[in-house]
Order: C-alpha cells, then sequence, then structure tokens
C-alpha cells in the first residue's frame, strides 16, 4: 500500500478507502470496466495477455497474475479480440464472452465436443495453413525463418462434468466471423 499511496498519508488513505464497507470490487471493477468501454468506443483494441507467477511455492499454491497489454489495432472497428496463451483456455471464458468481443486462445485442452469427439481428432483432420516468418536474433540465438502451421475450424465444445450447470452445455467456437454475434452457447 505505501508504495502505491506514494507517503505514509497517502497509504492510509488508500487503505482507508479499500476498508470501507461502500468500497466494493465489484463496484471498483464496473466503474473501470464503464471507463475502458467509453475510450475504446469505436477503436479495435487486442486485449493481449499471458500469465505470470508472482509467488509458485511448488505445492500447487501459487500466486499468478494476468496482466493485459491493451494496444488499438485499426480505428473504425467496433469490437475488442483478446489474445492468450494456453492458460486462457477456461471453458467459462468461452462461455461467458461478452457480445462484440473476439477470443483468439491457444487450446491447451483435448476438449470433448458435442458430438462426443475429441478437439485434437477435430483440428488433426483440418486444413493446415502455412506460413513463413523471420524471427529476430535474440541473446544466445541467430535471426532465421521458421515455418508456423495453423489449423482452424468450427468446433462445438462440450461443458466439462465439472463445472456449474448454470453455464451452457455447449460453446460453438468458429472462425466465422459473421458467427461472432449469434448466441455463444445453448443450454
Amino acid at each position: 500500500m505505501r508504495l502505491l499511496g506514494g507517503t505514509r498519508a497517502g497509504e492510509m488513505r488508500l487503505t482507508r478507502f479499500l476498508r470501507n464497507r461502500k468500497v466494493s470490487s465489484e463496484a471498483v471493477f464496473a466503474s473501470a470496466a464503464g471507463r475502458t468501454r467509453a475510450r475504446v468506443r469505436g477503436l479495435h483494441v487486442l486485449a493481449i495477455q499471458d500469465t505470470t507467477s508472482l509467488r509458485d511455492d511448488g505445492s500447487g499454491a501459487s500466486l499468478n497474475l494476468h496482466p493485459v497489454i491493451a494496444a488499438c489495432a485499426e480505428t473504425g472497428a467496433l469490437q475488442v479480440t483478446v489474445i492468450a496463451d494456453r492458460e486462457g483456455d477456461i471453458f467459462e471464458t468461452f462461455a461467458l464472452r461478452p457480445a462484440g468481443v473476439e477470443l483468439l486462445i491457444r487450446a491447451d485442452h483435448g476438449r470433448v465436443l458435442s458430438n462426443g469427439g475429441k478437439l485434437w481428432e477435430a483440428l488433426g483432420e483440418a486444413e493446415e495453413t502455412r506460413f513463413m516468418l523471420d524471427l529476430p536474433a535474440a541473446p544466445g540465438r541467430r535471426s532465421r525463418p521458421a515455418v508456423f502451421a495453423l489449423r482452424f475450424g468450427n468446433v462445438d465444445i462440450r461443458r466439462p462434468n465439472s463445472l456449474s450447470a448454470s453455464l451452457p452445455g455447449s460453446v460453438e467456437l468458429t472462425p466465422d466471423r459473421g458467427a461472432r454475434d449469434r448466441p455463444s452457447g445453448r443450454p
């Protein structure tokens, strides 16, 4: 708190504010979200996140942070695109995605599909697109070309049994831009 407050007096003001019963994390979040929405209205915003481990004691009681960098991709579009690595592959992220928000998340789980199939099998059958990028030099590594392979397609992932039945029974994931405004799941 002292670092955030700047001085002892600032630390005490901040502590009193956060301990005030009229202040809730929900209200702080709602206020910040509302101000952010107003600032990005009319912009295509890329929200790029990755996981940072603040403390890992090795016993599963880690403290992780998911910082987000927001960048304007172009002007004139009315959407937010969240880009995340495997740690963002969470069913609730897909099931509770707000309208107008696109997700680009690297798959981590071999999910069960609503048709009984498996995600890895379905993607193994998808057409592969390859492209080349020049990777810049880094400490201990020369610059070099790299070939990337990308597979994508429409899938309908089933809600894991361990999750609440209040979430949709499945969620359709699709690269079809026209599908983004359709309901994201069905009970």
